[in-house]
């Protein structure tokens, strides 16, 4: 590390994908910015390319699995370029992953501005 870049504060920092430990149990309303394919690493040793989705102002991208792509696409229909500048409300669940509960990022329509003040007590 060079003398003039900063030491992250957070191991987090280091990572490039979004998880659900970044959102800290809460849900938060995004931007969609882009969504381009890149090689990821879903398990160590293997490596596959899949879709990754990017938001407006936020360092971190989001993988696409199978249920966030369906959801992308009953949300803004079949077209991948309708969701770009589009508002989605990214949610924590806990699913079921062989014997075990893990907590998982899905994608959800995002809430009016107005409904979501008088429905939450979390700011996005």
């Amino acid at each position: 590390m060079k003398n003039n870049q900063t030491l992250p504060q957070r191991w987090s920092e280091f990572e490039k994908f979004l998880r659900p430990a970044h959102l800290a149990g809460r849900s938060t309303t995004v931007k969609i910015e882009r969504i381009e394919m890149q090689e990821t690493w879903p398990r160590p040793g293997k490596s596959e390319i899949a879709p990754v989705c990017y938001f407006s102002g936020k360092s971190k991208a989001l993988i696409l699995s199978n249920s966030n792509r369906r959801a992308l696409g009953e949300i803004f229909g079949d077209s991948i370029s309708d969701a770009i500048g589009k508002t989605v409300r990214l949610v924590i669940v806990d699913v079921r992953v062989g014997q075990e509960s893990k907590a998982a990022i899905r994608i959800r329509k995002a809430v009016a501005a107005s409904a979501a003040a008088s429905n939450s007590g979390v700011a996005a």
